[in-house]
């Protein structure tokens, strides 16, 4: 739980229940029935710890019950016996949300990304041995896994768009900038395990027995179509390897959804099978993201910077990262099954702590609850280190800086508080705090301290936290100032960073009524400042919810110390790259 002067922050998930055995952070329990008869049971294992939160463990199993239309206390098919029965699971990748809104490829008739099947010669990586001992060729596919990522949209001439590099146009950003790469994630869908028969639980590694995939916007005209289509035992190749060129071409390639197929089982009644999924995301981070964004897009200015060929190369390094993430998770799978774990556990760090954040006269006040005497979770050991504070500024998708720790080998003794006097007055900072231990109790790599998640305790984006100057009475209301003044949008970098419609109303009294007019006396806002604080921000957003125009403003404070009146000006070259956050 994070709460931010005094507002508790809505959970990122509603929990139905709390299980103190699971051997993840978080479990999603789906299950659903079929119209032949068969009950689908799906767990997806999540994580928020640092060793594991970039993927996830997706388990399937696949119950002949007879139960058709969802009622499992009504079966419709009793004793039915299933032949030849394949499944094909897919999820629908958006390698980036962002970067899609950005281009217009969002869409799936316009969607612009790559897919492909690393995986086609996975037994001749094995030669007969096992996935954590092969004994097979070493340059084929070590694993199985459709990829997924960004590709150049056509559309767009004149400029190649792979990783759909930020054309500062701030359209769904939190802060624009030139360059940055909004896409350069590469996505992973993989495979586990596949039971050989209902009656055989034992690791089917010939499995999936096809791999293929198909644009989002084309349809079957049968369900005979697409039997065949997914279960022939077809390892599909590549959209490039076919030859195509353009990943957005609407008939052949746009938003190529992969499927993942295992089978063909015959299944008695009340019999099941059971596969395991794992999905992955990795790419570069954001910091290179940006600093290699804008040396591309200085380049395009005529400047110095790197070339379209050595911006895709960058990114084409996301699927190395991919790689590294997938390959750990699988070997992990397997190595807990080989010591006879659970395969989902994961070595655990402490729990994080709850987290209340406070503004303060030019700081910030951070506290947290006591996490110090929690055992760790498999071990029942008292393995606590101490905690880390991590901050950053203008928003939180970002990279989040360490700036102080206690516990450990800091030298400074555990406590749960902190004042943060690094900070600016004004300025929108969002923080988490992490519990870390003394590596004793870590079974995978003995000796290695594990640090708890950030999403556990991280402040959300809609509610960062402000320092300001005093709670001071103003003795004087000359001094009121709006900060910039004036504004300009084209500016908004060098402004409030993460903020860039942000005006801040300075040295105000405690408590006041400030109302903004036109230069023609229309009343635009009324702000009722209470907090006791000498300032007051405003987002150029009106009464009606409609961001303000070019032009001079005048502003009216009225307080029981007396009325200040001053104007502002606003100057906006597009409504649109500045919308309302």
């Amino acid at each position: 739980m994070t709460t931010v002067d005094g507002v508790v922050q809505a959970p990122r998930q509603d929990y139905d229940e709390i299980d103190p055995t699971l051997p993840s952070d978080v479990m999603l329990l789906i299950r659903f029935s079929w119209e032949t008869g068969i009950t689908v049971q799906q767990k997806m294992y999540a994580y928020a710890s640092k060793n594991a939160d970039s993927y996830m463990l997706v388990e399937f199993t696949a119950i002949n019950n007879g139960n058709a239309l969802g009622d499992e206390n009504r079966l419709e098919y009793r004793n039915q016996v299933l032949h030849n029965v394949c499944f094909a699971y897919t999820m629908q990748p958006c390698v980036s949300f962002e970067g899609a809104t950005q281009n217009g490829a969002i869409w799936e008739a316009n969607n612009d990304d790559w897919v492909e099947y690393y995986g086609e010669n996975y037994l001749d990586y094995l030669g007969g041995g096992t996935p954590l001992r092969p004994a097979g060729n070493r340059s084929a596919d070590s694993l199985r896994m459709f990829m997924v990522w960004d590709g150049d949209n056509n559309k767009k001439t004149g400029v190649d768009d792979t990783g759909d590099p930020d054309e500062n146009s701030g359209f769904n950003e939190q802060t624009p900038g030139h360059g940055r790469f909004l896409s350069p994630q590469y996505f992973g869908m993989g495979f586990l395990h596949a039971d050989k028969s209902p009656a055989d639980e034992s690791n089917d590694l010939s499995q999936p027995f096809s791999t293929v995939w198909r644009p989002g916007d084309v349809r079957f005209v049968t369900q005979n179509d697409a039997y065949q289509f997914f279960f022939t035992g077809n390892h599909m190749a590549s959209p490039q390897e076919m030859g195509f060129t353009e990943p957005n071409d609407p008939i052949n390639v746009a938003r190529p959804n992969p499927y993942i197929c295992v089978g063909p089982y015959e299944m008695p009644y009340n019999s099941d099978v059971r596969f395991i999924m794992l999905v992955a995301v990795n790419g570069l981070g954001i910091d290179k993201c940006a600093q290699h964004g804008l040396q591309w897009w200085e380049k395009r200015q005529g400047g110095n910077g790197i070339t379209d060929e050595e911006k895709n190369l960058l990114l084409a390094t996301g699927k190395d990262s991919l790689h590294k993430v997938f390959g750990a998770a699988t070997k992990r799978y397997f190595r807990n099954l080989e010591l006879g774990r659970n395969p989902y556990d994961i070595p655990d760090p402490p729990p994080a702590p709850d987290l209340t954040v406070t503004a303060s006269e030019k700081s910030v006040i951070l506290q947290w609850s006591d996490v110090s005497q929690e055992p760790d979770f498999d071990t029942k050991v008292n393995d606590f280190a101490g905690y880390r504070v991590y901050r950053t500024i203008g928003r939180n998708d970002t990279t989040f800086n360490k700036i102080w720790e206690c516990g450990g080998k800091s030298g400074i003794p555990v406590t749960t508080t902190f004042r943060d006097t690094s900070v600016q007055r004004g300025f929108a900072y969002y923080y988490y705090v992490t519990a870390y231990d003394d590596g004793t109790q870590n079974w995978e790599q003995p000796g290695v301290s594990l640090e708890s998640g950030k999403y556990w305790n991280m402040m959300q984006r809609n509610q960062p936290v402000h320092p300001y100057l005093t709670k001071t009475p103003v003795a004087n209301l000359d001094n009121i100032k709006v900060v910039p003044n004036p504004y300009h949008d084209l500016s908004v970098n060098y402004n409030w960073p993460g903020e860039p419609n942000k005006l801040l109303f300075i040295n105000i009294p405690p408590v006041c009524t400030i109302k903004i007019y036109t230069m023609s006396g229309d009343l635009v806002k009324t702000i009722h400042h209470t907090d006791g604080t000498s300032e007051e921000a405003w987002n150029q957003v009106t009464e009606y919810n409609q961001l303000i125009y070019t032009g001079v403003y005048l502003y009216a404070i009225e307080s029981d110390i007396g009325n200040k009146t001053g104007k502002f000006v606003v100057v906006r070259t597009s409504t649109e790259e500045s919308a309302p956050q």
